[in-house]
């Protein structure tokens, strides 16, 4: 389900458009979480875990590592660095089951599975569409304490919760905004479908930034070799996950930039 005022999402959530070459001047510095490092390396940035990085034009930028706790102590640090906004950043995996790899999402709520509803800002949400990626989808994003690895539990997940993709990280940003008195505000990138299964090897071969440890992935391979099949597909969705993310961030100086600075 998506909400009505996306319409027919099949021909939406791509970005093409050229980028406004105009830098932020006098704008607001937004802070973007990332959990993994292909996420940051499409800001264009090689960056290290748990360290700010600037972002001309934009703001800071810290890599926090996947999952509730470090998302949580990274969106903390940038807000002790004084940001003015809080955006996460990334790729999530795909609920509703017309979703497809690349489609881009800027959904009105992040849910938890204990009921929370955490609501974006409405200005910020608007800019998104306007100045970043008008084909964005919209509707609800859940945020899940574990990686959602089966075509089963993406399909449980939807049901009961009527969200159109899912990730790790937002709802523990979304609070911290909260706390703070921070504009918050999602900007993910659909990287494995609703119909992709993902192997157990996203789990005990990657570390907590996403980087392949390649002993554990050796080892996971010869434990579980039928899960081999399962990499080519999931390689070129993430490819084009990172190339969708990479054409959206030349927009983000647009987004920096205050209402009613010339955009």
């Amino acid at each position: 389900m998506v909400d009505s005022a996306d319409g027919d999402h099949h021909n939406r959530g791509s970005c093409n458009r050229e980028p406004h070459s105009q830098g932020c001047k006098q704008g607001m510095r937004l802070g973007i979480v990332c959990a993994m490092h292909q996420e940051a390396a499409a800001l264009g940035i090689k960056a290290i875990p748990m360290q700010l990085m600037e972002l001309p034009g934009v703001g800071l930028m810290l890599l926090g590592g996947m999952g509730h706790e470090r998302a949580r102590a990274a969106a903390a640090l940038l807000a002790d660095a004084r940001v003015d906004a809080l955006l996460s950043w990334g790729m999530a995996g795909a609920l509703a089951p017309d979703l497809v790899s690349g489609q881009i999402l800027c959904p009105r709520r992040v849910l938890t599975d204990d009921g929370q509803s955490y609501p974006v800002d409405p200005v910020l949400h608007a800019d998104c569409l306007d100045k970043v990626c008008p084909d964005a989808l919209s509707g609800d994003l859940f945020c899940s304490e574990a990686p959602v690895l089966t075509v089963a539990a993406k399909q449980e997940l939807y049901c009961h919760h009527a969200a159109i993709a899912v990730d790790m990280e937002s709802a523990a940003i979304a609070a911290v905004a909260l706390e703070r008195g921070l504009p918050f505000v999602v900007l993910r990138c659909v990287l494995d479908s609703s119909q992709t299964a993902l192997p157990s090897l996203c789990i005990s071969a990657v570390d907590a930034y996403g980087q392949v440890q390649t002993w554990s992935l050796l080892r996971s391979l010869l434990s579980r070799p039928t899960e081999s099949f399962l990499l080519p597909a999931l390689a070129r969705q993430s490819r084009l996950a990172r190339q969708r993310l990479t054409s959206m961030a030349a927009y983000l100086p647009t987004l920096a930039l205050r209402t009613g600075e010339p955009a």
